[in-house]
């Protein structure tokens, strides 16, 4: 099953992705699926039917867990790792991973007692 839909994902392709998770998911009660998945049975079932329509993520990732499963990220082979900022790995200005530090974004408090429109500062 989870491999079934691994070469799916790596594929790309999402109709197959769909595909995989609908023939997965039909080896479980659909509607006790569904359920753990907090969506209902017929549109478990339309969502990986193969149509037109494609579930949302949040769908996909309720039914994956519903059926024990996770999605995992890696770095697909022979891919060229871009940084985040858009400047290619090594090049001036370019993030680094390995020496970079976290940031930690301001209280929302601070951020607000600045702000002119701030609710805060209307108050009495």
């Amino acid at each position: 099953m989870a491999e079934r839909i691994n070469a799916a994902f790596e594929a790309g392709d999402i109709v197959d992705i769909c595909h995989a998770i609908g023939t997965a998911a039909r080896q479980h009660n659909l509607a006790d699926l569904a359920r753990r998945a907090g969506i209902e049975r017929t549109n478990l079932y339309r969502a990986f039917a193969g149509g037109e329509k494609r579930p949302n993520f949040s769908t996909v990732l309720n039914v994956l867990h519903a059926m024990g499963l996770e999605l995992h990220v890696t770095i697909r082979q022979n891919a060229k790792p871009m940084s985040p900022h858009g400047r290619e790995p090594g090049a001036p200005g370019a993030f680094d991973p390995a020496t970079s530090l976290p940031v930690e974004p301001e209280a929302p408090e601070l951020l607000c007692e600045r702000t002119p429109r701030c609710p805060r500062q209307n108050r009495v």
